[in-house]
């Protein structure tokens, strides 16, 4: 079967995604998968070891043209209301001061302020609607948390349908169709534009590939999908990561978006893969319209054993002797980093907080690390936390278990007041147990599970304070770590990719059998046709001959 997986980033760091390429490509499948250029990843093509294919689509300098030129109608139409709106003001203006200017006063300031007056309302009835959306998913959140409802133990309680300020009744079409208008307003209406000439390049490239069934990651990729189905008539198999509906947004009406993308597209998908039994639960009643869930969690493949080198340590500059925390992943928001560094300060000696990642909190947690101090030294003088905390920049996909084997410990310190995070499996909770490092993990449901059954690491207590986790370290003794490390290994024996995962993945693909359909052209998707020269230069030889993952 030809598979084609598609997901809105460049495919350095998605472990999910690649892993299950492996796999298709392994059972016997041809798999492609297409990305986006972005960061440092900007090959248009590469053939990786196993031999699926990558492919990056450089979709933003021909969408931000096109753009430009479908918004020059809009802007003419608005230019040309406005002088209307202008021009009638200055007439009333000119008919109410020839009559009697000074009776009418009070008329003349409000017709000139009017127009000003309305724009200025509907920005701020937009910011409230929005900012109301935002406070009412974070109240529900914990008021959820806090009643049990969102146990995963607890079945028999019911989800609220997510929250968003785009009422329901709202055709999504609609907005697709004032996308141009409204991203003349401003940044954050101009994200939604791009991302459609984003949707129409890639499914550009996905449909020269026909395939026989399109993979998509995320909710971002499903207009893709729905493009290349509306093409190919070929099944979708949709891989949700996350709650999107219950995510820690940075932008201000992201969420909004995802909910519509989802109202949107999910009667399009024939398959649905999701991470864990709490998320598949969610899914199961807020979106009943879904086929039921295929569970295939981020588990990490088997590695062999192997000596740790040293890497670790050597990039922190600590000797071998000191005991590390390590905290590896994005440095993003909601994830307990602020809360993290401000306990490292109170760290037992011997231990080091090692901080290894990226991402657009690393200016503020540095600054946090070096402002927040700890009792008095040697000289009486309070030490800087700076002193505890160590910032090394994150490890190559490939190379992650053999940085994580330097670690003592590792720590998943993530909020748990949204659902998204409450009811996370992050790749760590593998990636650390495949390097026989133990686990300090909040107690949010999937987490809790793993390290009750398999005593791999240790669980926070509900309410912490910043002494909380030096108290916990102080007091874990070798044997412990000996019985936590005992527990790593049965973790992985059981719940690896290998021993739980592939199976279920290619059980899937086994039941989708490629559709009788006519192999369709790009015309006759609603994709653009300016994406065509671009999608058949990734798929030139020329990009991707000798070129090896």
């Amino acid at each position: 079967m030809n598979i084609c997986m598609v997901v809105c980033n460049n495919l350095t760091r998605d472990n999910r995604v690649l892993r299950e390429a492996q796999t298709l490509q392994a059972a016997g499948h041809k798999v492609s998968v297409v990305g986006i250029t972005a960061g440092d990843a900007e090959k248009p093509a590469e053939i990786m070891s196993d031999g699926e294919k990558l492919y990056r689509v450089d979709w933003r300098p021909t969408a931000r043209r096109r753009l430009r030129i479908r918004a020059i109608p809009w802007g003419a139409l608005i230019l040309l209301l406005s002088g209307l709106a202008i021009w009638g003001s200055v007439w009333l203006a000119v008919q109410v001061l020839a009559r009697d200017p000074w009776s009418k006063a009070p008329e003349l300031v409000l017709i000139l302020a009017c127009a000003p007056l309305i724009v200025g309302s509907v920005f701020i009835l937009w910011r409230a609607m929005t900012a109301r959306a935002s406070a009412a998913r974070e109240a529900r959140n914990v008021a959820l948390r806090n009643t049990g409802a969102i146990s995963a133990e607890n079945g028999s309680k019911s989800f609220p349908p997510p929250h968003s300020w785009i009422p329901s009744w709202v055709p999504p079409a609609l907005i697709d169709a004032l996308a141009i208008p409204l991203a003349i307003l401003g940044p954050r209406f101009r994200q939604f534009a791009l991302s459609q000439e984003r949707a129409r390049q890639m499914a550009a490239l996905c449909i020269l590939l026909k395939p026989d069934v399109i993979h998509a990651h995320d909710c971002t990729a499903l207009p893709i999908a729905a493009l290349v189905k509306k093409a190919l008539r070929i099944p979708v198999v949709y891989d949700a990561h996350e709650i999107y509906a219950e995510v820690a947004a940075r932008r201000r009406g992201v969420v909004d978006y995802y909910i519509l993308l989802h109202r949107r597209y999910l009667p399009i998908v024939d398959r649905f893969i999701t991470v864990n039994e709490s998320i598949a639960q969610y899914y199961r009643q807020v979106h009943p319209e879904l086929s039921p869930a295929i569970v295939i969690r981020n588990a990490a493949t088997r590695m062999p054993d192997c000596d740790y080198d040293g890497r670790l340590h050597e990039a922190a500059g600590l000797p071998r002797s000191e005991k590390i925390l390590l905290y590896q992943g994005g440095f993003t928001a909601r994830r307990g980093l602020p809360e993290l560094l401000r306990s490292a300060s109170r760290l037992p000696d011997g231990w080091t907080l090692v901080m290894m990642g990226w991402g657009p909190l690393e200016d503020e947690l540095r600054e946090i690390a070096s402002m927040e101090r700890s009792g008095a030294g040697s000289d009486g003088k309070p030490q800087p936390a700076a002193r505890k905390v160590i910032f090394i920049p994150g490890a190559p996909r490939a190379d992650v278990l053999l940085w994580t084997a330097g670690a003592t410990v590792g720590i998943i310190p993530y909020e748990g007041d949204i659902l998204n995070h409450w009811f996370c499996t992050p790749n760590k909770l593998w990636e650390f147990p495949s390097a026989g490092v133990p686990l300090i993990v909040q107690p949010f449901p999937e987490l809790r599970k793993v390290i009750e059954k398999y005593g791999c690491g240790w669980i926070l207590p509900e309410t912490c304070t910043p002494e909380t986790l030096a108290e916990m370290l102080r007091g874990l003794t070798d044997a412990q770590f000996c019985a936590a490390r005992e527990g790593c290994r049965k973790f992985i024996e059981e719940d690896s990719w290998e021993a739980a995962y592939m199976a279920p993945l290619t059980q899937l693909y086994d039941s989708l059998k490629p559709s009788d359909r006519p192999v369709a052209g790009i015309a006759s998707a609603d994709a653009s046709a300016a994406a065509l020269p671009i999608a058949e230069k990734q798929l030139s030889m020329q990009n991707i001959k000798g070129v090896r993952g």
